[in-house]
C-alpha cells in the first residue's frame, strides 16, 4: 500500500486516504445502525410479550395494553397501576352481567345459547323482554290479590259467567314456557325483524296450538299450519304483547277503584264520637273545635304510577 502511494502524486495520495477514511466511517456507521435497529426490534418484541400476558390476564386487547404503556412513558409498574384500576370496574361488572346472565336459566342453558353464537349483550336484551311480558302475563292471569278480591260480582263475572277474560290469559300463561321462548327469540329476530314480533308470534302459536320451533325446520309448513288454525279463530281474539300490557293496567285500575269505593264506603257508613255523644240525651255535647287546615287527601293513584315504571324499563318500547 506504501509503495502505491509513492507512486502517486501528492494530491492523488491525499484523495485516496480520505476516501478510505470515508468509507471506514460509512461501513462502521451502518453497522452501529443496523444493530440499533435490531435491539430495538428485539425490545418490541419483548414488550408485545408482556403485553399479552397482561391481555390474557385481564381481557384488554394486546395494542390498548401498549398504547396505555405510551401514555405511561413506557413505565409499566405506571401502566399495571391503570390497568389494575381499570379491571377492577370492569371485572365487577362482570360479575354482575355474568349473575343476571345465568338467572333463571341456570349455566348450561347459557352455555348452549352461548354456542349457538349469540352474544352475552343479545341474550340480556332477549332475558328482558322474556321475563317483562312473563311477568306482566302472570300478573293479569294471577285473580287471587286482595284488591280483586274486593270486586262487586258484578264487576268481576260478565254476561257469560266468565271473570273478564282472564280465562284466556291464565292459560297462555300455563302454557308459557321462560326457556323456549328466550330460544326462539334469539334464533328468530333476524327472520320476524324484531323481538316483540317473534313474542307475538310465539303468543300467537300457543293460542293456536303450534310449535313455534317447527318454524326453524320448515318455514313454509309452519305457515301452512297457522292459517289452517287461524281460519277458526278471530283476529282480535288473539292475546299480543299490546294487549298484555292493556289488559294489566285495565285490571290495575279496577283493583285502584274497588280500594278507594271501599275507603269512601268505610267513612260514610261508621258515625264518628261526637256523633254518638250528640245523640245521647243524657250528656251534653262537646264543643267542637275548629278543624285544621289539610292538604290534599287525595289518594295516589297506584294503577298509574305502577304503569309509569312498567314503560321506564320496557325494552320493548325503548328498542322499537
Amino acid at each position: 500500500m506504501t509503495g502505491i502511494f509513492k507512486k502517486l502524486n501528492k494530491p492523488m495520495a491525499l484523495f485516496l486516504i480520505a476516501l478510505l477514511a470515508v468509507s471506514t466511517i460509512a461501513v462502521t456507521a451502518n453497522g452501529m445502525g443496523a444493530a440499533k435497529e435490531k435491539t430495538d426490534a428485539i425490545a418490541d418484541e419483548h414488550d408485545r410479550l408482556i403485553a399479552g400476558d397482561i391481555s390474557g390476564m385481564t381481557g384488554i386487547p394486546v395494542e390498548e395494553v401498549l398504547s396505555l404503556r405510551r401514555e405511561c412513558g413506557g413505565d409499566w409498574n405506571k401502566t399495571l397501576e391503570k390497568l389494575k384500576g381499570r379491571n377492577a370496574g370492569a371485572g365487577s361488572e362482570n360479575k354482575r352481567n355474568s349473575m343476571l346472565l345465568q338467572a333463571d336459566i341456570g349455566d348450561e342453558f347459557l352455555k348452549k345459547l352461548r354456542q349457538e353464537g349469540f352474544s352475552d349483550n343479545e341474550i340480556l336484551e332477549a332475558k328482558a323482554v322474556a321475563e317483562r311480558v312473563a311477568f306482566q302475563l302472570n300478573e293479569v292471569a294471577s285473580g287471587d290479590r286482595p284488591e280483586a278480591q274486593a270486586l262487586n260480582a258484578d264487576e268481576v263475572l260478565d254476561g257469560n259467567g266468565g271473570d273478564s277474560g282472564l280465562e284466556a290469559y291464565r292459560q297462555l300463561a300455563g302454557e308459557f314456557d321462560y326457556k323456549t321462548c328466550l330460544f326462539l327469540l334469539l334464533k328468530l329476530k333476524g327472520e320476524f325483524g324484531s323481538l316483540q314480533k317473534v313474542m307475538d308470534e310465539y303468543l300467537c302459536a300457543l293460542q293456536l296450538g303450534l310449535e313455534l320451533e317447527t318454524y326453524l325446520i320448515d318455514g313454509d309448513a309452519y305457515t301452512k299450519q297457522k292459517n289452517e288454525k287461524s281460519a277458526a279463530v278471530k283476529e282480535q281474539d288473539i292475546i299480543t304483547v299490546q294487549k298484555i300490557e292493556e289488559k294489566l293496567l285495565s285490571e290495575l285500575q279496577k283493583n285502584n277503584t274497588a280500594i278507594r269505593n271501599k275507603g269512601t264506603a268505610g267513612a260514610g257508613n261508621s258515625p264518628g264520637p261526637a256523633a254518638e255523644k250528640a245523640g245521647s240525651p243524657d250528656m251534653t255535647p262537646d264543643p267542637v273545635a275548629p278543624l285544621p287546615e289539610t292538604g290534599s287527601v287525595k289518594p295516589p293513584d297506584p294503577a298509574g304510577e305502577i304503569l309509569d315504571e312498567i314503560n321506564a324499563l320496557d325494552p320493548l318500547k325503548n328498542n322499537r
